[in-house]
Parts: C-alpha cells; structure tokens; sequence
C-alpha cells in the first residue's frame, strides 16, 4: 500500500507595501495545474495545483521523500534529464507552457535558476564551472582565457580594491567592464 506524504505550501507576501494585497490583485509568474511527474510506473508527483506570485516569498514545507526536490525540479524542467520521466498537466511560466514542444528546456533553465543545499558542479574543471555562466550570458567575454585562469591579478583590502585599485583589470571588473 503506498503512503500518501503531504506538501505545504505557503506564500508570504515581501515586505514593502502598506498591507497584504488579495489573491486577485496578485500577477502569477509560475502555476501548475493538476501536474503529475513520474519515474517508470512511480508516481512522485499527484495533480498537483500550485501559484507562486510575484512579490511573494513561498515556502514549499514537508517530510522527506514527500516530492519538494521532484517539483522544484519541474520547474526549469530538470527531470527531462533522468531517464524514463513523464511529466502530465501544465506548468507556466509567465502564462508560457514550459513543457509545450516548441520550448527549448535550456531557454527555461536561463529564466528558473536553482540553488541547491549542496554543490552541484558540471563534470569540468572548476574553472569551466566558474566561466560557464560567463560564458554562456555573453560570449564575448574574455576575463577567462585559459592563459589567465588562475592568475592573480591583486591583493588588498576589500576597500581599496574597491575604491583605488592599482590594475585595470581589477577596475574592469568590479566596474563589470571585463575588459
């Protein structure tokens, strides 16, 4: 007999404003609609009714194993990567069907970060999982040549790097010039 494990979700509206404003007054950016995820025959996830609004901080709360990690992950569509994954229902983004077949799961990901309780490298050197996001934001950049990679350009205090540093490279890069 499979036991059924509960997920509470709550949403707090940030702390600006003169009061909680309604539901109706609120602009979803992320929705799911009686969404079910699972792995082979398993069923992780069942029919589940989720908005997230803007503004709002939400707590996504339950025990171990009840499914948290398994939504977060459909949300920037990371289950497409385990095998024998079948996703039912709508998720949203900004009213856009993520899992429509016309979007590219990798144009999802640049808009739904994670941040994971662990480190999560790519299987590269740490210098590639450095200037991966560089990289892939704007490939122009050349801060992270690989004859550059791990050269130290200055040592001070935090104050004067920042306010008088003594190479331009620095000053490129704390102005985010990246000369």
């Amino acid at each position: 007999m499979m036991q059924t494990r509960t997920i509470s979700i709550q949403s707090v509206k940030a702390a600006s404003g003169d009061g909680a404003a309604s539901a109706r007054d609120l602009q979803v950016r992320l929705s799911t609609e009686n969404l079910s995820l699972y792995y082979g025959a398993f069923r992780a996830l069942a029919d589940v009714n989720f908005h997230a609004y803007a503004n709002q901080v939400t707590a996504i709360i339950g025990p171990s194993g009840c499914g948290k990690s398994t939504l977060l992950r459909t949300f920037n569509r990371m289950n497409d990567t385990i095998a024998d994954v079948r996703v039912e229902g709508t998720v949203k983004l900004d009213d856009e069907d993520i899992y429509a077949p016309d979007v590219d799961p990798v144009a999802v990901r640049t808009r739904v970060g994670m941040v994971f309780q662990k480190p999560n490298p790519f299987p590269k050197s740490i210098h590639e999982n450095v200037a991966f996001g560089i990289r892939l934001h704007n490939p122009r950049i050349s801060m992270m040549r690989e004859d550059r990679a791990g050269e130290l350009i200055e040592l001070d205090t935090t104050e004067k790097i920042f306010t008088k540093p003594s190479d331009k490279r620095t000053e490129d890069y704390v102005s985010g010039r990246f000369g």
